[in-house]
């Protein structure tokens, strides 16, 4: 005869305090006649005793101190738990967002591990180049870092005003978005036959403006194809290390890698001057150069022929 379960939900009832069902009343069994012929009994029954009273007492003895040792581990877990929805509200009260894993925790709530030490970011070497530029036949020139390349972007723009592309020349980085508005009362239609950057934004009147993106690195020849002596100069440099000379002449190209490293300069009509120099860390080297500007090179419209009389 099994009797654990019973006595288990019996226990649990206790332990939690739910309230034992209302039990039924007995009705006693209807007496039976005796048999014919036997004595009459029913008035002269003896007590029984039951053998197994003694050890069903004993078995709740024992449920009773198992099922309080299961109490008291679940009320140390659900501590360990609260513990740590504890430290979970304090990391976001604290940082104001969840962390994407939580560490074990330890009986105390705090983590089990070690916070890990941040590392100090160590900036790179740095030296400056600076020196002057001596300009031929040209007016403006830019000096840039030209052994380095990287798609810096950026943005630049150069309109059409007065007939004329303004500013004359400009520098940009590789990738570079190059704008060109026209506010003139006239159309213009702006191109080029560069190679690796030729392009034709075709025709558009005053307040409207194209957009085109320059990948190639060296000089970019920007035409009008209505009017042949607007002429404007953008150069591709490789990188964004680049300044452009002052009227004095002299130059400071700050923020460059340090080691050997070549430098370049740059006028409208000119190839590029390049030299080999050594940057120290912290250190300005100075280094001197001279360059040349040749004539503009004359040119057709874009499909070749000749410009007519509107080119006035």
């Amino acid at each position: 005869m099994k009797r654990i379960p019973i006595v288990v939900a019996m226990l649990l009832q206790a332990s939690l305090g739910l309230a034992q069902p209302a039990t039924q009343p007995k009705v006693p069994a209807p007496a039976l006649p005796p048999p014919q012929g036997a004595p009459n009994t029913a008035t002269s029954t003896a007590p029984v005793t039951n053998p197994e009273l003694a050890a069903m007492h004993a078995e709740l003895a024992a449920q009773r101190v198992l099922i309080s040792s299961l109490i008291r581990v679940m009320q140390q877990r659900l501590a360990t738990e609260q513990a740590s929805l504890d430290a979970l509200q304090a990391a976001v009260q604290s940082r104001g967002a969840l962390p994407t894993a939580l560490p074990p925790l330890n009986s105390d709530g705090k983590s089990a591990f070690p916070t890990p030490a941040t590392p100090k970011l160590t900036k790179p070497a740095q030296g400056t180049v600076t020196g002057t530029v001596k300009v031929k036949g040209g007016e403006v020139a830019w000096v840039y870092l030209a052994d380095t390349t990287s798609s810096g972007g950026g943005r630049a723009s150069m309109r059409q005003q007065g007939k004329a592309f303004v500013p004359g020349a400009i520098m940009v980085a590789k990738g570079a978005r190059v704008e060109f508005p026209n506010n003139d009362p006239v159309f213009h239609n702006v191109f080029s036959d560069a190679s690796g950057n030729s392009f034709d934004l075709g025709s558009y009147p005053q307040g409207e403006s194209r957009t085109l993106t320059l990948t190639q690195v060296g000089q970019v020849d920007v035409l009008c194809n209505l009017h042949s002596f607007m002429r404007g100069y953008v150069f591709v440099a490789p990188n964004t290390h680049f300044v452009k000379v002052g009227s004095n002449g002299k130059f400071s190209l700050a923020k460059l890698p340090t080691g050997k490293h070549r430098i370049g300069v740059w006028t409208p009509n000119a190839e590029p001057v390049i030299k080999d120099v050594r940057i120290g860390a912290g250190e300005a080297t100075a280094v001197d150069f001279e360059i040349t500007a040749g004539p503009p090179v004359r040119h057709a419209r874009k499909d070749g022929t000749p410009y007519g009389s509107y080119d006035e």
